[in-house]
């Protein structure tokens, strides 16, 4: 092999090192075949025939090779370093939720003792003639019926803890059916729906933090509208 191919052997080594791992095992792969590299380009320079002399522009494209490496190394270690600062960001913005309430896609929300109820919503893609909503617990029962409005676009639901005799409704979860009647006849609305329950623990231990909402896990980006938590529960009798 001659002290060009040895080289450029060398310097296709530390490019694929760099290219295939992470910047701090590349750091080392990157030094140890510059130190390669500077071996066989010492060694020929010292054995190379005077009456035909290496090529220096070659070799030099080599060293002007790892030297653009070098810095493909660094600027990796700099991404690296600003993704891990910007993942303690987003944990840190995580747990700015915590206690608030988080509206979120969904026809569920849960019910525990002290709270005053469940606040749904659901939106109308078009004119509804007649709109009925049904609160169903978890046997599927249903627990609540009222009459819903028809107009398109968005409307809230609030489902109290307390049913027509002033009981309470056990703890759990429940459930809202929108059943809507398009307004020229042609068939049933399809609504979105919609819950909106508090912010009960944040997971950070993944990559991307987790929510518990409603007993539910919710990814941040998930999260519709957020909103202060209300003041006035139901004491639980």
């Amino acid at each position: 092999m001659t002290a060009i191919d040895s080289t450029q052997s060398a310097a296709a080594q530390a490019t694929a090192a760099a290219n295939g791992q992470g910047s701090s095992t590349s750091g080392i792969g990157f030094a140890q075949d510059f130190d390669t590299f500077l071996t066989i380009l010492t060694t020929q320079l010292q054995q190379q025939d005077p009456t035909a002399p290496m090529d220096s522009n070659q070799f030099t494209q080599q060293l002007v090779q790892f030297a653009g490496v070098e810095q493909d190394i660094r600027a990796n270690d700099y991404l690296e370093e600003i993704s891990t600062k910007l993942g303690g960001n987003q944990a840190f913005s995580a747990v700015g939720f915590l206690g608030n309430e988080a509206k979120i896609a969904g026809d569920t929300g849960r019910l525990d003792a002290t709270d005053d109820g469940i606040r749904f919503s659901y939106r109308l893609p078009e004119q509804a003639r007649e709109t009925e909503l049904e609160v169903l617990d978890a046997d599927g029962r249903v627990v609540f019926d009222t009459e819903g409005k028809t107009g398109i676009g968005e409307h809230d639901l609030f489902f109290p803890a307390l049913d027509k005799n002033g009981d309470r409704h056990p703890p759990g979860a429940y459930t809202l059916r929108v059943k809507a009647e398009a307004a020229d006849g042609g068939g049933d609305v399809t609504p979105s729906l919609f819950v909106t329950d508090q912010v009960t623990a944040v997971d950070t231990s993944g990559t991307d933090p987790k929510l518990s909402i409603g007993g539910r896990s919710v990814d941040m980006a998930d999260v519709l509208a957020l909103s202060t938590p209300r003041t006035t529960p139901v004491a639980a009798p």
